[in-house]
């Protein structure tokens, strides 16, 4: 998809029908736009909340993700200026749309082929209750008609432990902390990247993986281990959370 066929106005997009919907950028979400729209016979629609950025350096280099942490321009700070409010089901109780709510005003897009959903760890379970699928008493209990019978969502949230491992580079290895305290390289990087995409700000600053335990330690060790993340007092302890009722802060 080029520049050219991207589209914010609220207007253009009430007016169209999606092949795929895709609810929440996030970190997959808006992946799975890029590779679904490769195919120039496909029609995606993402929701998100705040701005395009389309022609904002911030958003469009990757390297550029620190100008954004901790800036209310960037941030939303969970105040979002559009909100889905459920996911619209057929006579079938398959996905056909989705209806949310902008300026105060309910509106629905509708979807030929998915609803992708992709609103991260609170609000993707939320989004399935609140449209009716999820265990029935619980949704009982909370008013909502049950559509999709499906125990299990909205529990056992839990969150997963994290280790950092540092090294210090090699002599003669640029990193983007030197870069950025030498204003002739950050001039000269930022240059590559809009000439030539590429230098230090064509790709991400920081990369995350999983890396399996289970190989490294006895089962006696990691049993103790899952039992001490496990503990009542840890902010890692699964929880069943009522997630129809959860609002932004």
């Amino acid at each position: 998809m080029s520049s050219a066929d991207l589209t914010s106005s609220l207007e253009d997009f009430l007016t169209q029908t999606y092949d795929y919907l895709i609810i929440g950028g996030g970190t997959a979400g808006l992946v799975g736009a890029s590779r679904l729209s490769a195919n120039p016979d496909v029609r995606v629609g993402v929701i998100e909340a705040g701005d395009t950025g389309f022609d904002d350096p911030n958003f469009t280099n990757p390297g550029k993700i620190s100008a954004m942490l901790h800036n209310p321009k960037y941030d939303w700070m969970y105040q979002s200026t559009l909100s889905v409010t459920r996911i619209l089901l057929d006579d079938k109780q398959c996905a056909c749309g989705a209806e949310f709510v902008f300026d105060s005003n309910h509106y629905q897009v509708t979807v030929t082929r998915e609803v992708i959903l992709s609103a991260g760890t609170f609000e993707s379970p939320q989004l399935l209750e609140l449209s009716g699928i999820g265990e029935p008493e619980h949704l009982a209990s909370l008013g909502v008609s049950c559509r999709v019978p499906l125990p299990g969502v909205g529990t056992n949230l839990q969150d997963h432990p994290v280790s950092a491992v540092v090294y210090e580079l090699a002599d003669g290895v640029l990193s983007i902390d030197a870069i950025l305290r030498d204003e002739s390289l950050l001039k000269q990087h930022l240059q590559l990247l809009q000439e030539q995409h590429s230098g230090a700000f064509s790709g991400p600053v920081s990369l995350m993986g999983f890396i399996p335990y289970w190989p490294q330690v006895s089962a006696e060790r990691l049993n103790e281990i899952i039992v001490s993340v496990l503990q009542p007092h840890s902010d890692n302890a699964t929880d069943d959370a009522d997630l129809v009722t959860f609002q932004h802060r």
